[in-house]
């Protein structure tokens, strides 16, 4: 099978997702805790079956981590979730929030760098460091543009999504993929 196809999906469902959140939250800018319980809601209902213990000796299969960080790394992405949801009170631009989500490339690399003693190669750093450039040039643009208030109203500028058909994905979780193992692999050779 071709990569084609799943990159596609995956970049549509991006994008189709970001299209439909704007539309969304340009409705009811205060929805979007809601949208959140609902999104953690549906996840567990979807992973219900794979977490049940088919030898009937319990209901659920034990779990390969301990709970406890399991619930600690839940409780973390939910309140960066709730977190991100009060961006949308400020009425700042889609393309510039998902910016902002997406902009952890620089942290993470640091954070690796400090904690868990990762070596980047020059190109690895020089990627990061065009990314967070990208990221200052795009809100000192945006800052800019609402400065001027030439394009920008009540519900956003222009630059949105569903204002000039400019689409983004949010690559948000490229990033936060590697930090629970990295966590969990601290915690592995920290822990007795």
């Amino acid at each position: 099978m071709s990569a084609v196809f799943p990159i596609a999906c995956i970049l549509g469902g991006c994008m189709i997702n970001n299209f439909v959140l704007e539309l969304i939250v340009k409705e009811d800018p205060g929805i979007g805790n809601l949208l959140t319980a609902v999104q953690f809601l549906f996840i567990a209902i979807i992973m219900l079956p794979y977490q049940l213990d088919s030898s009937g000796r319990r209901l659920f299969k034990a779990p390969k981590i301990p709970i406890g960080v399991y619930v600690l790394l839940t409780c973390i992405f939910f309140a960066l979730s709730i977190i991100n949801n009060k961006a949308f009170d400020y009425e700042i631009s889609q393309p510039i929030h998902m910016i902002f989500r997406s902009s952890s490339l620089l942290a993470s690399m640091l954070l690796g760098l400090s904690i868990f003693g990762k070596r980047y190669s020059s190109f690895q750093v020089a990627g990061v460091l065009f990314v967070t450039g990208g990221v200052i040039a795009a809100t000192v643009a945006e800052g800019a543009q609402k400065t001027t208030g030439s394009s920008c109203g009540p519900t956003g500028c222009s630059g949105s999504l569903s204002g000039n058909g400019t689409y983004c994905c949010d690559f948000n979780l490229a990033p936060r993929q590697h930090a629970p193992k990295d966590v969990l692999l601290l915690m592995r050779t920290t822990l007795p």
